[in-house]
This record gives C-alpha cells, structure tokens and sequence, in this order.
C-alpha cells in the first residue's frame, strides 16, 4: 500500500492471521491489490482500511474506504 498516493491505507493483521500456504496468501495479497485499486479509481477515496482476521472457518480480509458509491453499479466496475 505504501507506493499508492490515495487513499491512505491502513493495515491491521490480527495476531494469528496466517495464511497456511503461499497460494492463499497471494489469493489474499491480490483481492487486497484489487480493492485499493477500485477505491483509487472509481470510488475517490482518500483513506482505506485493511484488516486481516482469523475467524474459526478461516482467514476474513474486509476492505473498507470513504468513498462514494456509483449507484446503480455497471458492468466493468470492479
């Protein structure tokens, strides 16, 4: 997150939240790289937040920013 201008990105790792093999951690790594690029480009945001949690069914990576939505949402918009 550090070589994006905007949104200024927050990152919260539980204690414990390990991914168990490199395969989920770049699955993981990808949905976070794609969440930070909809909100730069489509939503205007000017602050994320990243938190990684380990839930009894598995990881849990939730991805919040202040951003606008684009309502209704169109094909192609991430």
């Amino acid at each position: 997150a550090a070589p994006l201008p905007r949104p200024r990105v927050q990152v919260q790792v539980d204690e414990g939240a390990r991914a168990p093999d490199a395969a989920r951690a770049e699955a993981l790594l990808r949905v976070a790289q794609e969440a930070l690029t909809n909100a730069a480009r489509h939503s205007g945001a000017h602050r994320a937040w990243l938190h990684l949690a380990r839930q009894p069914e598995g990881l849990r990576l939730t991805v919040e920013d202040d951003g606008r939505v684009q309502w209704p949402p169109t094909p192609g918009n991430g």
